[in-house]
């Protein structure tokens, strides 16, 4: 899916750097991925859809809007914050659904293009 869209897509490399993917390089990765999937998901319908619905998560919960989202929770949390806490309650709910944590190493990842808030779905 990340992959598959027209924004800038990058993995981290160490702390501070990013590797860009180029253009001519995202039919050979999305091959690879395939691949990964045809070899590691289920043929049952069932729990295919399961897994598609578990990876549809992961990309939202590794999403610009996500990291965004934490942000402005962890800013909403400070001790110096006047954010009432009924506020910052309904942020860390909707965070806590829609933006768990997950490893980052490894994966393509979007940039973020400065647009998108995370809504209650």
């Amino acid at each position: 899916m990340t992959l598959k869209t027209a924004l800038p897509v990058y993995q981290a490399v160490g702390a501070q750097d990013r590797r860009y993917i180029k253009d001519a390089e995202r039919p050979a990765e999305l091959a690879r991925l395939q691949q990964i999937i045809a070899a590691s998901c289920s043929a049952n319908p069932q729990v295919r859809a399961t897994q598609e619905g578990d990876a549809q998560r992961l990309h939202v919960a590794m999403s610009p809007q996500c990291a965004v989202a934490r942000d402005e929770l962890a800013m909403m949390e400070a001790p110096s914050s006047r954010t009432p806490a009924d506020v910052t309650a309904g942020r860390r709910r909707l965070v806590t659904a829609q933006c768990p944590a997950v490893a980052t190493t490894g994966r393509w990842l979007v940039q973020w293009n400065g647009r998108g808030d995370l809504t209650p779905h």
